[in-house]
């Protein structure tokens, strides 16, 4: 894939946690601990133990921060094709 569609993936995947995040705070009053709360899918990949979605080339998953009153949430995989993996984020 070319490089602007690599970055993009994790990124539309960042921005959708965060858009269920809002959306879940709006409806419960704090922020979802785990994907499987939060009920975030792919189209492609599996959720995995450690609260953890794994995809083809990312791994995305949400920390809660201050009791569940904001949280983290991270996309890693390696973009750019070098030796070190690359992190995105996405907190409130």
């Amino acid at each position: 894939l070319p490089l602007l569609d690599q970055r993009l993936r994790p990124a539309l995947g960042l921005a959708t946690i965060s858009r269920m995040q809002d959306a879940h705070y709006n409806m419960k009053g704090y922020y979802a601990s785990t994907l499987d709360e939060l009920g975030f899918t792919m189209s492609s990949g599996q959720a995995n133990a450690d609260n953890t979605w794994i995809g083809r080339r990312y791994t995305f998953s949400v920390t809660p921060l201050n009791s569940a009153q904001g949280y983290v949430a991270t996309a890693v995989g390696n973009i750019d094709g070098d030796e070190f993996q690359d992190i995105l984020f996405s907190s409130r």
